[in-house]
């Protein structure tokens, strides 16, 4: 994951310093829909970290979900150091 996590947010390098990943199955051994969650945490360089969060049914559609809030709540704070 660590490889895909650097592509899919290479383009805000420079930002980040590290991503932390916390992958969990909240139903344990019951198959319950939308029970697989991924936690991302960015910690950005001089600033809070940002921390995205998505379910789903597997853990690649969570991990996948998590990573597209991930890039849009960077996108926004990249933008928002661009206006100051």
């Amino acid at each position: 994951m660590g490889s895909e996590i650097n592509s899919k947010l290479s383009r805000f390098a420079e930002h980040v310093m590290k991503v932390d990943v916390h992958l969990a199955d909240e139903s344990g051994p019951k198959d319950t829909p939308g029970d697989k969650r991924c936690i991302l945490q960015a910690n950005v360089k001089g600033r809070p970290s940002i921390v995205s969060n998505h379910h789903a049914d597997t853990v690649e559609e969570a991990f996948n979900g998590s990573v597209t809030k991930l890039k849009a709540a960077l996108a926004s704070f990249v933008d928002q150091l661009k206006e100051h």
